[in-house]
């Protein structure tokens, strides 16, 4: 058994003032108290910086301001001011449970061959509309998690800094999905996984159609600009072309149309609908809602960074010339 002595926790936050006390009370609570906290500050005007400064108290937390900076630029300036080489991460709009640090550090302190531990986020939900948005949304089942093709999330992490380094650390240059292509460069690199199904943080829920729609926007923007998992965004573009070639077929033909919709909402029902639980009609119609901002801002959110990453790399090979 080898046995890390120091961990620090790093994190990054920008106008976190709703849930920043939270998170910052849940690491107090830590049945391992953490032996630094290492913000890095993307910039808040909403009183985010005073929250953090009323538990400097009772956190040992250096905090850094950085404005203007990505998520991935944060946590590479927090990793690189963090005083230990076993680094824990998570996330603003996050809260911990008490246990999270003491067992997402276990497997590296009780392997020396592990170089990284995925730990597991739940949602965090406040009111019904958070409830249903959670029950279509994809959240880990901690029973079915396998090792092989888990990438874990920032907000749930802990990594020895050699491997951080080994690979260049978080990708500067995307703004989100900076930690999907973060864990697909270590596993690249050869890093050894380890799984702590028993590590969970909350992850709060956005609570408005046009916070879930932005929110899914970002996260498939930066699939498209990062290429990532390009077949897992093919089925509704594939549905798109098949319902232009329908009208163009016929468009003129009004029993066409019922027909089309009907098949658009089959497909759409088997996707999202299906996972709603206790069902009501209200319920149903709030679950349309929502599944068509999650629909609409993954699709639009790829294809804007799909276009993104045609030009930015086309610009790219034009400066090398």
């Amino acid at each position: 058994m080898t046995r890390i002595s120091k961990v620090s926790i790093i994190c990054t936050v920008k106008n976190e003032k709703s849930s920043i006390d939270d998170l910052l009370r849940s690491i107090v609570k830590q049945s391992r108290f953490p032996d630094e906290v290492v913000i890095v500050d993307g910039g808040s005007s909403d009183g985010t910086l005073s929250v953090i400064q009323d538990y400097m108290t009772c956190l040992p937390i250096r905090l850094i301001t950085l404005p203007g900076a990505n998520i991935a630029q944060g946590r590479n300036v927090a990793i690189k001011n963090a005083s230990y080489d076993l680094i824990a991460s998570t996330d603003g709009g996050c809260r911990l449970d008490q246990n999270w640090l003491e067992n997402i550090i276990e497997p590296i302190q009780k392997d020396s061959a592990v170089d990284v531990v995925s730990g597991i986020y739940s949602p965090w939900c406040t009111n019904e509309f958070e409830e249903l948005a959670s029950q279509l949304m994809f959240f880990p089942d901690s029973d079915k998690v396998k090792i092989d093709n888990f990438l874990p999330s920032a907000r749930s992490i802990a990594f020895r800094r050699n491997v951080w380094s080994k690979v260049g650390g978080y990708p500067e240059w995307l703004v989100t999905a900076e930690d999907t292509l973060f864990d697909i460069n270590l596993k690249r690199a050869g890093a050894s996984f380890a799984i702590a199904k028993e590590a969970l943080v909350y992850w709060k829920v956005k609570g408005t159609l046009s916070g879930i729609y932005k929110q899914y926007f970002n996260y498939a923007k930066g699939d498209g600009f990062a290429f990532l998992f390009p077949a897992n965004y093919a089925a509704p573009y594939l549905i798109l072309i098949f319902f232009v070639f329908l009208i163009a077929i016929d468009y003129r033909n009004i029993f066409l149309w019922p027909a089309i919709f009907s098949f658009i909402a089959a497909a759409f029902s088997i996707r999202y609908l299906r996972k709603i639980k206790r069902f009501s009609f209200k319920r149903f119609l709030t679950a349309l809602g929502i599944s068509l901002a999650m629909e609409l801002g993954t699709d639009l959110g790829f294809l804007a960074g799909l276009l993104k990453h045609i030009s930015f790399f086309k610009f790219n090979r034009k400066m090398k010339k």
